[in-house]
């Protein structure tokens, strides 16, 4: 199997407005997500919708980023960091993402990784949201928060956004 490669940051629609597919998939996805599950979200009020900002979530299990969708307004877009192989091993989850937005690929082997940089910045200076979890991965037990990995905070700080 080829070795997982990032597209340039080009390729990926990272941006503040959220694509019309995007919207088109939110239509049925969160009242599904509400339906099946009991998300509760405290101090909506105090989520900017005006301005870039990095969202710092703990990765508690595969549902994390479906509930921040839920819960997060539509625009600015939120975008994921996530592990490159993705694009090499998930076809159609690919095909969804170039269509969809909302992920910038991470090369675990890179250092540094100069491309989830240049994605990373081209997201925020166009006003869009990236969602990091800072331990990197969700833990082996469903509910423990692992340690973080260091750095997740340069994206905000390069950019001066809030966090």
């Amino acid at each position: 199997m080829p070795a997982p490669t990032q597209p340039p940051a080009d390729l990926l629609p990272v941006q503040r407005k959220a694509t019309l597919a995007y919207r088109a998939i939110r239509l049925w996805a969160v009242p599904l997500l509400h339906a099946l599950f009991r998300i509760t979200v405290e101090g909506r009020d105090r989520i900017p919708t005006d301005r870039a900002y990095v969202l710092i979530a703990n990765h508690l299990n595969w549902l994390d980023s479906f509930a921040i969708l839920a819960s997060f307004p539509a625009e600015p877009r939120v975008h994921f960091l996530g592990d490159t192989t993705m694009l090499v091993r998930r076809k159609v989850q690919w095909a969804l993402v170039k269509s969809v937005g909302g992920y910038i690929p991470v090369n675990r082997q890179a250092r540094p990784d100069l491309v989830l940089f240049e994605h990373a910045n081209r997201c925020l200076e166009r006003g869009g949201v990236i969602a990091i979890y800072p331990e990197g991965h969700y833990g082996a037990t469903e509910g423990e928060i692992s340690p973080f990995k260091k750095g997740f905070a340069h994206f905000a700080v390069d950019n001066h956004v809030p966090v």
